[in-house]
């Protein structure tokens, strides 16, 4: 039964992607190559990486850095995408009524499970594990273990997290589920952001130079040896690669049956536990749906103020269903938690020097809390409203209207966050009130930008038919969106950057402020057509978009 559910699964995707080429056979074709490119690219990019590292005599350290923070990657947001699809999956009332053993079920989603949480890891895990299995120069039959590797790789921080999920349905029940699951998000987000922050002294590749890496010299205090890196999971895997490349047979054979027999253990853990805790009875009785917010009709009248009624209404709605959904709402507070690290590491030293540096530190740690709550909120809010989009396209409004909603909403919540987040370290760490609005109109243009190409993507590549949260989003508008996120902030610092080389260069007031001004203005134009271009093509892609089933 179990090799029947996954045969029916494997068969829906297959037909889905058949029946797309031949809907839409150039567009398909010409995504297909764009993905294979970026794919390419990445590799490439990881090659390099590790090239240096080679040349720097750190290539079996940074090996193990990978695994480590690559598995820390999955686990931190593995927990929203595991939730959805094991917990509140909406065929499980179907398949609790087929004449299939639960068992079978459950052993089915785990595994459906883990492959939609390693769909965000396919943009940058597969092609680093294998630009590292080249690198470490792996003989040809070991490619043949590589996809062993993955699944066993991204398995691992699945199961563990439908590990803790499962205690936590055990511990608070099914009507406290998803209260339960938010407070595991944050707990999981903490845990890993303080890894994180700790392993930032063991980096490998941490005082080195360009110049270091072109001959090769490295310096004495260049290698640190990580601990977590070398004690967690992900080292079997990073243990196992370099043994298979330096031919040392009963070594990576040992690993990797250590791996298979713990990645095993876990998945039977976790079908003997979702047998017993999810049936039909369960399931159905799930009826915790967050704090009931009911805003007074002064709040009501305050968004139409603001903005024209169907504008203000789907707002109102969305926010809304925000505070409802704890599972989303902790996983928008969840990089949050990134700012708050630096701030208790270093609170009893007040030296100024230090306060001068992490204040600049705290800037970049904000663009990377706006990146993730952007993508998190601006990809996936289109597809909030599911089959109910349909509602929406059959009212008065433009497709364009819907956007702009959608635009606003991400563009209010995470602005908002990142000014107060602003705010917050500027006056705790004593900044001059030029560099405060200067960081503050960066943070605005930042958000809007990426908030229009999630928006646009979403809408581009829209994806209505799950109720499921965990496939809100498709899969091209993930890919898409990942790499239109990073070369946006990429061309954000290239500006920036040249501005900060131009005021050294010249030292003037007077010039420091011209060149300021011209990236603003570059990066207002960048953030313009990131806005525009996206959000038209979103909508005209709507406007004329049919029933997929």
């Amino acid at each position: 039964m179990f090799a029947l559910l996954v045969r029916v699964r494997l068969q829906s995707n297959w037909n889905t992607a058949r029946d797309t080429l031949q809907r839409h056979p150039v567009l398909s074709i010409g995504l297909s190559l764009l993905g294979i490119a970026l794919f390419a690219g990445m590799v490439l990019g990881f090659l390099v990486f590790f090239e240096f590292a080679r040349r720097l005599h750190v290539l079996e350290e940074t090996v193990y850095q990978i695994f480590y923070f690559l598995f820390l990657f999955l686990l931190a947001g593995a927990v929203p995408f595991v939730a959805s699809t094991l917990l509140h999956s909406a065929d499980y009332g179907l398949l609790f009524a087929a004449p299939v053993p639960p068992r079978a079920v459950i052993a089915a989603k785990l595994l459906d499970a883990t492959v939609t949480n390693a769909l965000q890891f396919m943009v940058l895990g597969v092609p680093a594990i294998l630009a590292a299995a080249i690198a470490a120069g792996i003989p040809p039959g070991g490619w043949a273990l590589i996809p062993l590797f993955i699944a066993l790789f991204v398995l691992l921080p699945a199961l563990l997290t439908a590990l803790g999920l499962l205690v936590a349905l055990a511990l608070a029940g099914i009507h406290r589920l998803r209260t339960a699951i938010g407070l595991l998000n944050l707990i999981m987000a903490l845990l890993v952001c303080l890894i994180i922050v700790q392993e930032a002294h063991h980096l490998p590749i941490r005082t080195a130079t360009l110049n270091d890496a072109l001959t090769g010299i490295a310096p004495a205090t260049l290698v640190h040896r990580s601990p977590g890196a070398h004690l967690a999971p992900s080292a079997w895997f990073a243990t196992a690669l370099l043994a298979m490349a330096r031919g040392t047979t009963v070594e990576w054979i040992h690993t990797l049956l250590l791996a298979c027999g713990t990645v095993g253990m876990l998945y039977l853990i976790c079908v003997a536990l979702g047998e017993r805790y999810l049936t039909a009875a369960s399931v159905a009785g799930d009826s915790d749906t967050g704090s009931v917010y009911a805003a007074p009709a002064e709040s009501v009248n305050l968004w139409r103020r603001f903005f024209i009624p169907p504008i203000a209404a789907l707002l109102y709605k969305d926010i809304r269903y925000l505070w409802r959904d704890s599972v989303l709402l902790s996983q928008l507070l969840m990089p949050m938690i990134l700012f708050l690290v630096p701030f208790l590491l270093v609170l009893n030293d007040t030296a100024r020097e230090l306060r001068d540096e992490l204040h600049h530190a705290a800037f970049a740690m904000i663009l990377v809390i706006l990146f993730m709550q952007t993508s998190i909120l601006s990809l996936s809010a289109l597809g909030l409203e599911a089959r109910s989009f349909w509602i929406l396209q059959s009212a008065p409004q433009t497709s364009l209207t819907w956007l702009l909603a959608k635009f606003l909403l991400g563009l209010l919540l995470s602005a908002g966050c990142s000014l107060l987040l602003v705010l917050a370290s500027c006056i705790m760490l004593q900044a001059r009130w030029q560099e405060t609005v200067f960081q503050m109109a960066i943070v605005i243009l930042c958000c809007a930008g990426l908030c229009g190409l999630g928006v646009g993507l979403s809408a581009t590549f829209p994806r209505f038919i799950y109720e499921n949260p965990a496939h809100r989003v498709s899969v091209w508008a993930l890919v898409l969106g990942f790499f239109a996120y990073a070369g946006y902030m990429l061309l954000v610092g290239a500006f920036y950057g040249i501005a900060y080389l131009v005021s050294l260069r010249y030292g003037t007031t007077h010039d420091t402020v011209i060149a300021g001004t011209f990236a603003m203005l570059l990066h207002l134009g960048l953030t313009l057509c990131a806005v525009v271009f996206p959000i038209q093509a979103g909508a005209k892609r709507l406007a004329s978009y049919q029933w997929e089933h």
